[in-house]
Parts: structure tokens; C-alpha cells; sequence
């Protein structure tokens, strides 16, 4: 049997209303969704089933929100310019651990760190 191939995207109010539009067509279709909306929509698929269910229409979902997606707005550091203690830190930062066990750790660090640069070398 013959399929149209489609897409629709955008926000579920989109979806639906496009999903409707190919549905009055009656012509069966394979339909990849792309949900690019805002909210966070764990049931993605369930709802688009439920909105194609008994026509002649099959979907594929891709959830594409924000929440999957990288902030444009994000400043990136090239990880090559830090140092590996600076990565910990930064880790150790993320993690607030308390300066007593900071005092406990980085010192480990620098150890193991150690250990390994020196069995690196011939």
C-alpha cells in the first residue's frame, strides 16, 4: 500500500491541528512528528496515538523541546585549556562539597593524577 510521507512540527496545538488536516484527507501517510514546544512532554507518542488512532495515518515522534536541546545562550570553554585539577574543581564545585572534605579530596587528586603522568612517561 501507498503512503504519503510527512512531517509536522511545533508546539502539541500544532501537531494536533496538522494531524487533523492530514486526517481529513483521508489519504493514509507516514508521519514523522517533531515536537519543538516548551513544555516538557514525556508522553509524547501516547498523545499523538491518541489524536491518530483508527485512521490511516502512522507516526514517528521526535521530541525536539528545549529541554533536549543545548541553550544557544550556554558559553562554552574549550576543556583543552584547563588543567585536570581545574576540571575536578569545577566538578567539586558542582557537587557542594564542603571545604573539609575538599582539603581531603584535591590532595587525592593531585596523587592519582601524579601516579598516572608519571607512568605515562618512558
Amino acid at each position: 500500500m501507498f503512503r504519503r510521507l510527512l512531517t509536522v512540527s511545533g508546539d502539541m496545538i500544532e501537531i494536533e491541528k496538522s494531524l487533523r488536516e492530514i486526517k481529513a484527507e483521508g489519504i493514509p501517510s507516514l508521519v514523522q512528528v517533531l515536537y519543538t514546544g516548551i513544555e516538557l512532554l514525556p508522553d509524547l507518542s501516547e498523545r499523538v496515538a491518541a489524536i491518530t488512532e483508527k485512521l490511516p495515518i502512522r507516526c514517528f515522534c521526535r521530541n525536539q523541546s528545549p529541554s533536549r536541546r543545548v541553550d544557544i545562550g550556554m558559553t562554552f570553554e574549550d576543556i583543552n585549556a584547563l588543567t585536570p585539577r581545574q576540571v575536578f574543581e569545577r566538578l567539586l564545585d558542582e557537587r557542594d562539597l564542603s571545604p573539609e572534605d575538599r582539603e581531603v579530596v584535591l590532595p587525592a587528586f593531585d596523587a592519582i593524577v601524579e601516579e598516572i603522568t608519571r607512568m605515562d612517561r618512558p
